[in-house]
């Protein structure tokens, strides 16, 4: 509330916005960090600590950003970061995909093991395919 205020905004279209944001359920930090995350996991995947190290810049808690992650897939995600980018590197070599793949993934906030994990994964995939 005080933020809008600062902002110049009145005290009714602060009062209005904060119960329009209470009604829908979107006041509370842990429906933010839940939101951002699935957000973030469906429209532009990144690892666990990525998203953790996005929340903790916007204010959240650790406890919520711990609950936020919990439940995540970095396996699923990590596919789902690479799947659109394999049609860009189908004509490198086997070596150069791998790298590729790799530091894609590690930009995006996975550990090293499942980016490497996924890189042979997924050249496995384009082989067979």
């Amino acid at each position: 509330m005080l933020y809008l205020r600062e902002k110049g905004f009145s005290t009714e279209t602060t009062a209005l916005v904060i119960d329009r944001l209470e009604a829908s359920g979107l006041s509370g930090d842990a429906e933010f960090a839940r939101m951002w995350v699935e957000s973030r996991l469906r429209n532009r995947p990144r690892g666990k600590r990525a998203l953790a190290a996005e929340l903790w810049q916007k204010g959240i808690s650790e406890d919520l950003i711990e609950t936020a992650l919990a439940d995540i897939d970095e396996e699923a995600a990590a596919e789902a970061a690479v799947r659109p980018k394999l049609r860009h590197w189908r004509d490198l070599g086997d070596n150069d995909a791998s790298r590729k793949i790799i530091d894609f993934l590690r930009r995006r906030g996975f550990p090293y093991a499942l980016c490497r994990k996924t890189a042979e994964q997924m050249m496995q995939k384009n082989r067979a395919a």
